[in-house]
């Protein structure tokens, strides 16, 4: 009886899980992925991805204030657990979008995307002094670092498929940078008080020079229109070469080459994002007054003359089924030295509710993830959300998240 019990427990289990691998959402990582799909004909996908974290505020605050309509932070209750570290702030942010028409062994399609990365390190200086107060008549300096790197792809792309198990994708697009941060960017703070005259005079200042085709007006004013019309006029020129071995459906393993540049884009303006934050106040003993402004703007620099190309990459992964379908993937970017790792953990009940876990390493950022989805062959989306942290036995905190949608439709 036990052995009947244990036999059917296991065929039940058979039926339910299917193989599940990597997707045609994934097409970034690897070209030849966007023929990775259900639908046979034609698929149209888009993917909006977006990953913030913080090193502020713990886990406790943010569960104990999830369901309040007004949230006050207090900066003495979560300063220390800076532990004398900076503030960082950092967002990575990424929408793609897909079309593709298979024709026999010909895939044709077309494709595009968007990204953002900003990243903010604010000294722990200023944090100190805001939670700690200050000496009269000393003055306060400092300065911390700013990153900020967006761009805009488009371009086309087509496959060829032989022997029902090997496939050979590539994209071929224009790119172009919409503002990308100039290596000395950086913002300042300053705060003096006066014993004489009982006076105080504080600001915080951001001056990021930046890189871009657009005008200082023109970034301020964004709209499909110009970001076309840079995209045609002032790119560059790129290709991805990928190949998948197992593609219908279920590719068992694949390597890539990304971001090769055949001609870089051109950068003629350097504009200033600046912003300003004061606080003066004079003979505060009596008055108790002060005085504010602030100010955020860009800020036309000068004509240059400088080339962008986007980094070269290399990409690879492998599947192997236990339970689960385990697919362990690395990316390496020789020029930038940043180097990508993780591991997915993919299965789908009833060839109908796709879910997995992941682990993986991403631009120094551990994310721990979770993804449930629904594919109903005509529509399939899937949800998908991430811890981060630069700690990986610090995932639980609860200060960085990322989330992510999939959706794709056809037949």
């Amino acid at each position: 009886m036990k052995r009947l019990i244990i036999i059917f427990i296991l065929t039940i289990f058979s039926v339910m899980i299917f193989s599940e691998s990597l997707t045609a959402w994934d097409n970034q990582f690897n070209p030849a992925l966007m023929d990775s799909k259900k639908r046979g004909f034609i698929e149209i996908g888009v993917t909006p991805d977006i990953m913030f974290f913080q090193n502020l505020v713990d886990s406790k605050f943010i569960l104990d204030n999830y369901d309040k309509e007004e949230i006050v932070i207090d900066l003495d209750q979560f300063y220390g657990g800076l532990e004398g570290e900076d503030l960082k702030l950092y967002t990575v942010d990424n929408a793609n979008v897909y079309g593709l028409i298979n024709l026999w062994n010909l895939g044709l399609g077309v494709y595009s995307n968007v990204d953002l990365e900003l990243k903010l390190d604010i000294p722990n200086s200023l944090l100190k002094l805001l939670t700690e107060g200050n000496e009269i008549g000393q003055t306060y300096t400092d300065s911390g670092e700013v990153v900020l790197d967006s761009t805009i792809e488009a371009g086309a792309y087509g496959s060829f498929s032989w022997k029902d198990e090997n496939l050979l994708g590539v994209k071929i697009g224009a790119f172009s940078p919409i503002a990308i941060s100039d290596e000395d960017a950086f913002f300042e703070y300053g705060l003096s008080t006066d014993e004489t005259d009982n006076s105080i005079n504080g600001n915080v200042k951001v001056s990021v020079p930046v890189y871009s085709n657009f005008s200082a007006n023109e970034l301020e004013n964004l709209d499909t229109d110009l970001v076309m019309n840079n995209l045609l006029n002032n790119n560059g020129f790129k290709i991805d070469i990928g190949y998948i071995n197992g593609y219908d459906e279920n590719p068992k393993w694949g390597i890539a080459v990304n971001n090769i540049t055949l001609k870089k884009a051109n950068l003629a303006k350097s504009i200033n994002l600046e912003a300003e934050y004061t606080v003066e106040a004079s003979n505060i003993v009596f008055e108790q007054s002060f005085e504010t402004s602030e100010n955020f703007e860009f800020v036309d620099n000068a004509s240059v003359n400088k080339e962008y190309s986007m980094p070269l990459g290399i990409s690879g992964f492998y599947k192997f089924t236990y339970i689960f379908d385990w697919i362990p993937f690395v990316e390496w970017y020789p020029i930038t030295s940043e180097f990508n790792f993780g591991i997915n953990a993919k299965s789908n009940i009833f060839n109908i509710i796709p879910y997995s876990f992941s682990l993986e390493r991403y631009s120094d950022l551990w994310k721990a993830g979770f993804s449930l989805g629904l594919n109903a062959y005509l529509v399939e989306t899937r949800f998908n959300i991430s811890l981060t942290n630069y700690e990986l036995s610090n995932i639980f905190d609860l200060k960085g998240i990322s989330a992510k949608i999939n959706l794709a439709v056809g037949f």
